[in-house]
């Protein structure tokens, strides 16, 4: 039977680092470099805008407002 590793740390107060973990860890799990993990967290509240979200009327009103 095969275990899986579950990692429970989190950033909240840091978003880019808890990404830049998350980020991480897929690429060494990808390549062999750390075993099967599940990363269970609760990120803190976040604005987040897509590509096309830059074309939106009002998307300049929205970042300044975050």
């Amino acid at each position: 039977m095969r275990s899986i590793r579950l990692v429970t740390e989190s950033f909240a107060e840091r978003p880019a680092l808890d990404t830049a973990v998350s980020r991480a860890l897929l690429r060494r799990v990808s390549t062999g470099d750390e075993p099967e993990t599940l990363r269970l967290y609760r990120p803190a509240d976040v604005v987040a805008f897509g590509p096309q979200d830059t074309r939106a009327e009002g998307y300049a009103d929205a970042v300044r407002l975050s």
